[in-house]
């Protein structure tokens, strides 16, 4: 018996510490060099998402970023519930972790928080992917309600190139006929 448990003590070591060796490999996503975050501010449309518990059933979702003194941005996402037709909102601050670059903040919701990295923007800030560099969080923005197809696949592939599993991914319904900005 002592033998027997000392050989699963061995092989539950042995796999921790090959766990552990490839997680610590793992680089983390590549954010965007810099970021203008008085450009960034605005309007932006939810394109997809990986889901998660806040958006269950939204539909329509969308961010309105707002500078704030100090290096802060607030953040108010709201959508519509597919089910009830409520809208649900929610209002954070964001604070830049990475100045050098202001691609890198640290969302504040309530009593939650969270990393919130900018991986992608295009040069006209029109088109973004944005999340958590652990994976969990994961969202495409646009500034207008709908991408193309090759701008869509375009973003999938950075994602995935930074290690994110596209395959999580759903699109976000927007209402036809919303107003772009």
């Amino acid at each position: 018996m002592p033998l027997e448990q000392s050989v699963r003590t061995a092989v539950v070591c042995l796999m921790v510490a090959l766990l552990a060796g490839c997680a610590s490999s793992n680089q983390p996503p590549s954010t965007v060099a810099h970021v203008d975050l008085a450009r960034y501010a605005g309007h932006w449309y939810e394109i997809a998402r990986i889901p998660n518990r806040y958006e269950r059933d939204c539909v329509g979702s969308t961010a309105e970023y707002t500078p704030l003194p100090g290096g802060r941005i607030r953040m108010v996402t709201a959508c519509r519930s597919a089910k009830s037709g409520k809208v649900k909102q929610v209002e954070g601050i964001a604070k830049v972790v990475d100045r050098s670059s202001n691609s890198k903040l640290r969302m504040r919701i309530g009593f939650a928080s969270g990393a919130y990295w900018i991986f992608a923007l295009d040069s006209d800030y029109r088109r973004a992917l944005v999340g958590s560099p652990d994976g969990s969080g994961l969202w495409v923005l646009s500034r207008t309600p709908s991408i193309s197809s090759e701008e869509y696949e375009g973003l999938l592939q950075i994602a995935s190139e930074d290690g994110f599993d596209t395959s999580r991914l759903r699109r976000t319904p927007q209402p036809v006929g919303q107003a772009s900005n």
